[in-house]
């Protein structure tokens, strides 16, 4: 008969033999030859160690130095980790690269820097650093101070590729120059992203931080991200799955472009999305939902975010939910791509439903923007708690008449020329309470970057020769605080807020079936 005695003397033994045998399968990659002096390419002995630790279901440790790399698989039963003076350094020649496939998009190259596909099991680890040297993949020069870096065509993006994986852990890890997207989580399922850094330059074209596209069981957390184009995004695509049980939670975002995007490319549907307790340092949009290409959005909670719209950008908003019909949204330019030249009609307008906001505490320049074009509607809209504070107002038009692009409601030409901070068209059941509008006390921040910009060039009706008078209020737009078109049902409560001038009506309203208390 075993007794407990004997039965803990076994488990304890059964613990050390595991750990003995884990301990046998760690890898050095430099007890392999690997060398860390950014010049000698690593990428066959690092390979090696890779493919022997999924064999054996072990350890692989990249320690101290710099290690010049192309493309590396990781299989399933693999850590990777990663020394705190570790880097591996993305070759500058795309010969170095394995060549894949392309993706949906034009940004979704072949050639990735870190591919996991097919696998399950896996941890990138460690407090180390990955250099994907983005810049050595973009044109030099640039427009002006505040514009884009041009790519070339054929660069590593996403440099992290993870494709068709189960149980995948990334953690601690730094990020850095990426020459496109940085990290992609593709038809993936049971993915935590934790403690990452991800730092890319501000004009890295679209050198998105965190890409979502088709997976579920994903929570990213406690991450800091700073880069040029969206921060975290979430993506369905014709070649995906659906997006569904993702939760984005205790990070400090820095974007060019969007902080929180779900939607945009959005073939699929999307459920079940969370995103809390999170400080934007600046973006040019904090939220950002829509669905273009026939994609249901619903049940999407989002609180307790702090931030500002700083970007730099004109037309900066604090949150927008759009829903259209756009066919060919995304035309590709590239001739190499498999989907050049083909046309890509969206059957039917999806539908955006069940959306929480609440606890939101926003300094810009900018508005909230929810639409649905004439027929259709957003369903089932709350907000609460929104409190915004307007370091100055930037006009809405003449440039809104222009920019009907599809990041800026193609099909709601009236949306886009409303002169008020919250603008809604198309929404049944709609409650708004508990709004805080702080308006403009002149002279504009120094801070506020859009009066330092090239970008006010692009509205010369309004900028150009009046910055001065801009900066001390002398010239100013003022806003009404609601624009309202074909609001069925619901309770819009704005009595907590005024226009940001007395002769200003607080509303203007057409359509309107919702319970209006001023």
């Amino acid at each position: 008969m075993l007794t407990i005695s004997k039965l803990l003397f076994l488990g304890l033994l059964s613990l050390t033999c595991i750990s003995q045998r884990a301990l046998a399968y760690e890898i050095n990659i430099k007890s392999l030859g690997a060398v860390g002096d950014g010049k000698k390419l690593n990428t066959t002995i690092i390979q090696k160690a890779l493919d022997q630790a999924s064999a054996a279901g072990g350890r692989v440790i990249v320690p101290a130095g710099t290690y010049l790399t192309g493309t590396l698989f990781i299989k399933s039963n693999t850590v990777l980790e990663l020394d705190p003076k570790a880097t591996l350094l993305g070759s500058t020649r795309l010969a170095d690269y394995t060549a894949m496939t392309w993706g949906h998009h034009e940004d979704r190259t072949p050639w990735h820097l870190l591919v996991a596909k097919d696998a399950e099991n896996i941890t990138i680890t460690g407090s180390g650093t990955i250099d994907g040297q983005g810049p050595a993949f973009w044109e030099k020069e640039r427009k002006h101070d505040w514009a884009f870096y041009k790519e070339i065509e054929e660069r590593p993006s996403p440099m992290v590729e993870i494709q068709n994986c189960k149980r995948v852990t990334i953690s601690g890890i730094k990020m850095t120059n990426s020459a496109g997207w940085t990290l992609h989580l593709y038809d993936s399922e049971d993915v935590k992203a934790t403690g990452l850094t991800i730092i890319n330059s501000h004009f890295g074209p679209n050198a998105d931080g965190i890409d979502v596209t088709g997976c579920s069981n994903v929570m990213i957390a406690n991450n800091y991200i700073d880069t040029g184009d969206d921060a975290i995004a979430l993506k369905t695509t014709e070649d995906s799955k659906e997006c569904s049980y993702i939760t984005v939670t205790n990070c400090v975002l820095f974007s060019s472009c969007v902080a929180f995007r779900v939607g945009y490319e959005s073939r699929k549907d999307f459920r079940h999305i969370t995103f809390s307790n999170c400080v934007v340092k600046s973006a040019s949009r904090i939220v950002d939902i829509r669905s273009f290409e026939g994609a249901v959005i619903e049940h999407v909670n989002i609180s307790n975010i702090t931030g500002t719209t700083n970007s730099g950008w004109p037309i900066n908003r604090v949150m927008e939910i759009a829903l259209e019909k756009i066919d060919n949204a995304y035309p590709i330019a590239i001739k190499e791509h498999p989907n050049y030249g083909k046309d890509k009609p969206v059957s039917k307008i999806g539908a955006i439903r069940d959306i929480s906001i609440t606890n939101i505490d926003i300094e810009t320049d900018g508005r909230i923007m929810f639409g649905a074009p004439k027929g259709s509607y957003i369903e089932n809209v709350y907000l609460s708690n929104i409190n915004l504070r307007y370091a100055m107002v930037d006009p809405p038009n003449p440039l809104s008449i222009k920019a009907a692009s599809v990041s800026y409601f193609k099909t709601l030409p009236e949306l886009r020329q409303a002169e008020a901070a919250i603008c809604l068209a198309g929404i049944k059941g709609c409650v708004l309470r508990d709004l805080r509008i702080t308006w403009p006390t002149y002279p504009v921040p120094s801070t506020w970057n859009l009066l330092k910009t090239e970008w006010v060039s692009i509205s010369k009706e309004f900028y150009e020769g009046n910055l001065d008078k801009i900066r001390s209020g002398e010239k100013r737009q003022d806003f009404k605080v609601l624009w309202a078109r074909d609001i069925v049902g619901g309770v819009i409560d704005v009595s907590t807020a005024s226009s940001s001038a007395t002769a200003l009506p607080k509303t203007d309203l057409q359509n309107v079936t919702a319970k209006v208390i001023e």
